[in-house]
């Protein structure tokens, strides 16, 4: 019977989280949109500038917005500047290293850490919603017991 009961308990507890993801993507949908539409703009542009320069990197649109995500996600974005200040002058090389933390800084520290925490948030309300529930169950069971013992004098 406790084999049931946790069973049972664990099918709540996946329903429920199930329930609380479900919720979380449909809030923060938007904020995943509007990174996914700013990783393709930013993209097609560094596609327009540096095919010729990084064709490994920005040869076509789809290799540039790989590219542009592995930027955002802070993995391994260096090497991409330093490629193109290796094939450039030394003024476009510096620009577009400057350039390319800019990107790095935006959409990797503040774009991709809004939409973990939009969506964090999300997750947590719900968990919030609960625990205020509980507390004010728990103020109303105090009331009820301070009158019973009120009434008890």
């Amino acid at each position: 019977s406790t084999l049931l009961a946790s069973s049972a308990a664990s099918d709540v507890y996946k329903r429920q989280l199930l329930l609380n993801l479900k919720i979380a993507f449909r809030a923060s949908i938007g904020v995943i949109v509007g990174i996914f539409i700013l990783i393709f703009i930013i993209s097609i542009i560094l596609s327009s500038l540096y095919s010729k320069v990084a064709p490994e990197y920005f040869g076509n649109p789809i290799e540039s917005i790989y590219t542009v995500f592995r930027m955002f996600t802070i993995e391994g974005w260096y090497d991409i500047p330093n490629a193109i200040a290796d094939n450039t002058s030394p003024l476009i090389g510096t620009i577009s290293k400057i350039g390319f933390c800019l990107i790095v800084l935006i959409g990797g520290m503040f774009g991709m850490s809004f939409v973990t925490s939009s969506f964090t948030d999300e997750l947590a309300v719900d968990n919030n919603d609960n625990v205020m529930k509980e507390l004010q169950e728990l103020k109303e069971m105090i009331k009820k017991q301070n009158e019973k013992l009120g009434n008890n004098d």
